[in-house]
């Protein structure tokens, strides 16, 4: 990815409502390796009461 098209990702994953495989593509360029298969949900309790107001749950690899 040249530095041109790397500038259009970013903005588009950051300027943009989020997008689930936007989000994805951009850690892949960002990381050398990615196992989306350890993918986890964290939900209820597990969000911290900082964010409960506006995050019912999120997604994280392990």
């Amino acid at each position: 990815m040249d530095k041109s098209q790397a500038k259009d990702l970013i903005k588009e994953t950051f300027t943009r409502p989020f997008d689930k495989e936007r989000y994805r593509r951009l850690m892949g360029e960002l990381l050398n390796r990615v196992d989306w298969s350890k993918e986890t949900l964290i939900a209820g309790h597990m969000v911290r009461a900082a964010f409960k107001e506006r995050v019912s749950h999120y997604e994280m690899c392990r």
